[in-house]
């Protein structure tokens, strides 16, 4: 959360451009989406037609995965309560994208959009084309665009563009001539750090106008058209303090475009009358509105008189009012980073609802004038926050299925290994973390085990047969259970549970008599265990246990002696062990352990070298924040990955000589990674974007490896 928070900081100030975009996946894979992703950062939501069927659909574009998306609206769902709404790629490529305008650029009756990049510093086009997007760059080199918008400027006929650049303080008209091709000239040069452009006829005539909001000298500036593109400045004012937003509106039905105006710093909205000729007079509608940054006008609650719809940044808080600042309403206070704010009709003889969205959720909204809370999701086909995944044959087809936890919306769920289609195992398993399959009561039928951390609990989902599931709680006490192994500890010939709980510094494990569990405490000395394995590692026939504690840096082996364990410590003094995984020693009979240092930038082999004894060996310190890992026992190839770099890495060889190869990268929150032992197909996950997909390599074979 931290780093989208930093991401959404910048969004607002602007200093810095935004991060990367859609993912890009390494020569010889194959990816395949089994669910999701979400559309990560939003920035900008607007209300299109976009199909030509009467239903107002939603485009959003998201600054942290370069993604343009549309949702379809589909009208009301069988239920008639809510509406539902199909996803579509407009496209994957407009990185930094800050934020959308729909037009008609080429005038065939199509939606086309402009997208600026306050990443690749242009301004980009996407023109309906062939049932498809084709990308246009209209200009480049406008550094930091905080916005563009279409119109015919100079009535020739043909659609031309204005634009803005926060970094170079400049205004800039980009005519379109009669091949399709944009030029660029520069209108203005001392607008310090432009932020919001509205287009509009401000002065009654048939030349478009626009004017600028300019946050450093909080300046209102007016661009009267002469016609021919021909513009005169005209400082409107500058007493609105730290402005970024503008929005036009007829506020006295008078037919002569009024403006408001945020003035951020003063948390304060003004309406501007506007009196012909270039003259507007100013008047406070609200001096409370915390932040506020994203302003709309429309008459939401059809009495024929528009109102203010106001995003309070600062607070969360999304309102309405009238012009006049009289009956002022709380909207919208329940979801993490409203940005933009517009107002549109989804349904025939439906009312106007606010179109916004939730940045840290990666949801577009819809909430319904005049009552709080009265919320609409637009879409929200994806996992929240994939934390872990495993596989094996649910259903028992003969074809292995894909079990995945979602930490954020606490559900544990299996994918059809043919059809991907999904099926809930369960909800409300709060922060559901680590995921195991495996045939718990040996009944034939694999079963699920989940660490649960915000639940603090250990849950057994035992498979009667057939995908049919029944849930016990096999321990509640553990705050923060982070991860969970299984094997039978105490030799009688039932699986036990081991876990971990990060917040009471615990290593348990649980003593399985067919359906009831007793718990016993292992270790609660050491800071934050993270994650545990087990293996006979000294070959004595009892189960041991290796865990890596986050908190104190050290990895510990407990040697079991009959279900009593005694403490070695393997590795002292590092930077966040943070995850474990055996693979294959080089004597068959005993296994050696991978560990990621998350801090340390380090992956470590522990060489088993019998008698309980550990040979630590650095095999990387090249990948910036290692956290998840992945090895087969046996395979030379194994899989690390860094949500700092966002990518998935694959590592051929285990020792201090290796070859490292990016396998995904713009791979935002990865979170997970898991190796199918027969395919060696790779699954992965993202806690941030929701997105959780299948790897394929048509290279796999090359090492030698035969999984037959």
């Amino acid at each position: 959360m931290t780093n989208r928070f930093l991401h959404y900081f910048l969004y607002l100030q602007l200093w810095l451009s935004a991060p990367g975009f859609a993912q890009q996946v390494a020569a010889g894979w194959v990816l395949d989406n089994i669910h999701g992703p979400s559309q990560i950062g939003i920035v900008d939501s607007i209300a299109v037609d976009i199909n030509h069927d009467g239903f107002m659909d939603v485009v959003s574009a998201s600054i942290e995965d370069g993604h343009l998306r549309a949702y379809i609206n589909q009208g009301a769902s069988q239920d008639l309560v809510n509406l539902v709404f199909e996803e579509l790629y407009v496209s994957k490529e407009v990185p930094g994208a800050f934020r959308v305008s729909a037009t008609d650029l080429n005038q065939d009756g199509e939606v086309d959009f402009l997208v600026p990049s306050i990443e690749t510093h242009e301004i980009i086009a996407l023109i309906a084309d062939d049932g498809g997007y084709r990308k246009q760059i209209i200009a480049s080199n406008i550094l930091l665009p905080t916005d563009a918008q279409a119109g015919d400027f100079n009535n020739d006929g043909l659609m031309d563009v204005i634009s803005i650049s926060f970094e170079l303080n400049a205004v800039f008209f980009h005519p379109q001539d009669n091949t399709g091709g944009f030029g660029t000239a520069i209108l203005a040069e001392s607008v310090l750090r432009p932020r919001k452009l509205v287009v509009d006829h401000f002065n009654n005539e048939t030349a478009l106008d626009f004017m600028v909001a300019s946050e450093e000298d909080s300046s209102i500036r007016l661009y009267e058209n002469q016609g021919d593109g021909v513009f005169v400045e005209q400082l409107i004012t500058n007493q609105m303090s730290g402005t970024r937003y503008l929005a036009s509106c007829d506020a006295n039905g008078d037919d002569a475009m009024d403006v408001v105006v945020s003035a951020t710093a003063d948390d304060a909205v003004y309406l501007f009358i506007n009196s012909g000729g270039g003259i507007f007079s100013g008047a406070v509608i609200d001096q409370d509105l915390p932040g506020v940054n994203a302003l709309h006008c429309a008459d939401i609650d059809n009495d024929q008189q528009g109102e203010l719809i106001a995003v309070a940044n600062r607070v969360g808080h999304i309102y309405t009012q009238d012009l006049s600042g009289a009956n002022k309403q709380l909207i919208a206070n329940s979801r993490d980073g409203y940005v933009s704010v517009q107002a549109a009709t989804f349904e025939f003889n439906g009312g106007m609802k606010i179109l916004t969205q939730a940045y840290f959720e990666n949801r577009n909204l819809l909430y319904t004038a005049n009552s709080l809370g009265d919320e609409e999701v637009v879409w929200e086909d994806f996992p929240e926050g994939v934390s872990a995944i495993a596989k094996g044959d649910i259903n028992g087809d003969g074809v292995a299925d894909i079990v995945a936890t979602s930490f954020r919306d606490g559900v544990v769920q299996w994918y059809d290994g043919v059809s991907f289609k999904r099926h809930v195992i369960a909800e409300n398993i709060g922060g559901a973390a680590d995921v195991l399959v495996v045939d718990v009561d040996e009944n034939g039928a694999l079963d699920v085990v989940v660490a649960a951390s915000n639940a603090g609990g250990f849950y057994w989902f035992r498979n009667s047969g057939g995908a049919e599931f029944e849930t016990t709680v096999i321990y509640s006490g553990a705050p923060f259970a982070n991860a969970v192994a299984v094997a039978d500890i105490n030799g009688d010939g039932q699986l036990d549970i081991i876990g971990t709980s990060g917040s009471d510094d615990a290593v348990r494990w649980f003593d399985r008599m067919g359906l009831t569990f007793t718990v016993h405490t292992i270790n609660q000395a050491n800071d934050a265990p993270n994650d545990v394995v087990a293996s006979d590692f000294d070959n004595d026939g009892d189960i041991d246990l290796m865990v890596a504690n986050f908190f104190s840096g050290d990895v510990s082996l407990y040697v079991n002696n009959t279900a009593d364990f005694t403490e070695l410590k393997l590795i002292e003094n590092m930077n966040r062990p943070y995850e474990l995984a055996l693979v294959a020693g080089a004597d068959s009979a005993f296994s050696d352990v991978l560990g990621s240092f998350a801090r340390g930038d380090l992956v470590i082999k522990f060489e088993n070298m019998t008698e309980s004894m550990f040979n630590p060996i650095v095999l990387l310190d090249d990948i910036v924040n290692p956290r998840n890992l992945f090895a087969i026992e046996g395979d030379p190839v194994f899989y690390v990955a860094s949500s700092v770099a966002q990518t998935l890495y694959s590592i051929t060889g285990y020792s201090q000589v290796n070859k490292t190869e990016p396998v995904v990268t713009n791979h935002i929150g990865v979170s997970s990674i898991y190796i199918d032992a027969l395919s060696r197909q790779v699954y992965t996950g993202s806690i941030i974007s929701g997105w959780l997909a299948q790897l394929t390599n048509d290279r796999i074979f090359t090492t030698g490896f035969d999984p037959l």
